[in-house]
């Protein structure tokens, strides 16, 4: 027999027959849609339905008597239960004026910026900084095949950023982006980077972005958007940035001319109060980073020393081995 001649075996008044049977349990045939399954509620008409009708408690026969409970047409379920089916519940609404307005939680605190710290952190700070053409020529290297950004790029941006007086952490440029030479996303900046204070406990985050295309022979503008808190409170933690490059070469140079410990005085003299009142010695290297530089400057000199000695030699060698030709000056 097939499905569909099972539920024609299935007349309205059965079907009734059994719903009067479960008693207070038919307001439950609105809420249970479990109709698959042979624990339910539907289960339970099927059978005795089954003890009384040539049918068998299948999946069919229950969705067939779920779908006529549930059709909106059928009377059936108007004689039990008297209600709408899903009817909505009304709400008593308030009138607007009635309603209390929410007021604005503050989830970050505040305090007063002082001299030498930043800390409002309500709106990420921006401010706009400039370098030179020739600055950013030094920076930017471009030829007809590629482009890049030299080495110093870093200590350039930092210490564009010092002279500015908008930050005075020792920033680690964690992330740089540059745009590559033959892109025609002019939408986007050509460089961009990010840097962040290595200091323990420091929020302070900075992220630089080209703020319009360059002209040739104009400055060239950079965005700066700060955000987090500077935090130095251990006075017995001291950083800076590392000594390298060009800056590196001059300040072995001086070392080497008027003595280590009077360029350490020097720095120390002419460095940025505010640097070094948040432990930041980064225009202070110390006196063992001034020796390593000087070794270093020492060796690199030696090495050309001892090249131009064996050059030397092997001239005058020539000099001495040659008695064929005639040369002047020998």
């Amino acid at each position: 027999m097939n499905k569909r001649r099972e539920n024609m075996l299935i007349s309205l008044d059965e079907i009734i027959t059994s719903i009067s049977r479960i008693g207070d349990k038919v307001t439950e045939l609105d809420h249970d849609g479990r109709w698959r399954s042979n624990n339910s509620i539907w289960s339970e008409l099927a059978d005795d339905l089954a003890c009384r009708l040539s049918i068998k408690n299948t999946i069919c026969i229950r969705k067939y008597i779920y779908s006529t409970w549930k059709r909106k047409s059928s009377t059936l379920r108007s004689r039990f239960i008297s209600h709408k089916l899903d009817k909505k519940t009304t709400t008593n609404l308030q009138p607007l004026f009635s309603v209390p307005s929410y007021q604005k939680i503050c989830t970050r605190s505040k305090c007063k910026t002082s001299s030498n710290t930043n800390c409002g952190i309500g709106e990420p700070q921006k401010r706009l900084i400039e370098f030179s053409y020739e600055e950013w020529r030094c920076m930017y290297k471009k030829d007809n095949n590629s482009h890049c950004m030299d080495k110093s790029w870093t200590d350039a941006f930092y210490d564009k950023l010092v002279d500015y007086k908008l930050v005075t952490c020792s920033l680690v440029f964690i992330k740089s982006i540059l745009r590559k030479k033959d892109s025609r996303k002019y939408n986007t900046s050509l460089f961009q980077c990010y840097g962040r204070c290595p200091y323990p406990g420091c929020t302070l985050t900075v992220y630089m972005f080209m703020a319009k295309p360059i002209v040739v022979g104009h400055n060239v503008s950079f965005w700066v958007q700060i955000e987090g808190t500077q935090q130095h409170t251990d006075q017995s933690i001291s950083i800076g940035r590392p000594m390298k490059g060009i800056r590196r070469k001059k300040m072995a140079k001086a070392a080497m001319d008027h003595g280590i410990l009077k360029t350490y005085e020097n720095n120390l003299l002419n460095a940025d109060e505010n640097l070094l009142r948040c432990n930041n010695y980064t225009q202070v290297p110390s006196m063992d980073v001034l020796k390593t530089a000087v070794k270093e400057q020492a060796n690199s000199m030696r090495l050309d020393a001892d090249m131009f000695t064996e050059i030397k030699i092997l001239l005058l060698s020539m000099f001495e081995s040659d008695t064929t030709s005639k040369i002047e000056n020998k």
